[in-house]
């Protein structure tokens, strides 16, 4: 919300764990934008999610989709395939990559590594685990390909991250 806030850039379709009102947590695609006054003053932020674990009300589209993500949630941390996934789904492979472009505009393998930035992030915000150990933990190979792809998504380096955190 501060970076819409900030830039004005609209998010569109961002992949996101929320508490839903029976107190689970679930995944949600939202879609942000400000709202603004006729002077062009900020009024507030409008959000639209839509709750990706639909089966239970009686709309199966993304119930594969949501057995997917519950995969990648519990096992990010393991060498996961895209065939993996797709099993879980109970799709093709190539049904997969559409319907997961289509509902949350990333591809199995970026959903993979969201994950594991996600919980990398948690991690070196909650403990003193050295960088190397939070990499291994959240299933990449070494520490330079966690920072390399810690550094595309968040935009620092766990370190700087991290170091950031400490300040405030």
């Amino acid at each position: 919300d501060a970076q819409l806030l900030a830039t004005g850039e609209a998010i569109r379709n961002e992949l996101e764990l929320i508490l839903r009102p029976d107190g689970s947590r679930g995944w949600y695609v939202t879609t942000k934008t400000r709202v603004l006054d006729e002077h062009g003053e900020v009024l507030g932020i409008c959000a639209v999610s839509y709750d990706l674990h639909s089966g239970e009300q009686g709309d199966h589209r993304h119930a594969g989709l949501q057995a997917a993500i519950d995969l990648v949630r519990r096992r990010y941390h393991d060498p996961l395939k895209v065939a993996d996934l797709a099993e879980a789904a109970g799709l093709s492979a190539t049904q997969l990559e559409r319907a997961l472009r289509r509902a949350v505009g990333m591809s199995p393998k970026q959903l993979i590594i969201r994950t594991r930035i996600e919980e990398a992030v948690r991690r070196l915000e909650d403990t003193d685990l050295p960088i190397a150990t939070i990499a291994g933990e959240c299933g990449f190979y070494d520490q330079s390909a966690f920072t390399r792809q810690f550094q595309r998504a968040v935009g620092l380096t766990p370190g700087a991250y991290r170091a950031r955190g400490r300040r405030r």
